[in-house]
């Protein structure tokens, strides 16, 4: 039981979560470049992961959630 929880909380965090930040980024880099800049290579080669477009794409995205959520708890909290 265990091995299963495990398994699906490392899917949640790894695929999902990190998979919507990559993306959010991607996107977020796109609109603000205009489509100059091309954001990091996405594939399943890890050393292309490696690579700072790569990282700085994730790290565009995570902001941008972590933003976007600050701004909603402030939201929320004001009534």
């Amino acid at each position: 039981m265990g091995l299963l929880l495990e398994l699906i909380l490392w899917f949640i965090i790894e695929v999902v979560f990190w998979g919507i930040m990559f993306w959010t980024g991607y996107l977020l880099t796109l609109i603000i470049s205009i489509g100059k800049w091309k954001p990091g290579p996405v594939g399943r080669n890890k050393e292309k992961r490696k690579e700072t477009k790569f990282i700085a794409t994730a790290v565009f995205g995570t902001l941008f959630w972590i933003g976007f959520g600050i701004a909603f708890i402030i939201a929320m909290g004001n009534p």
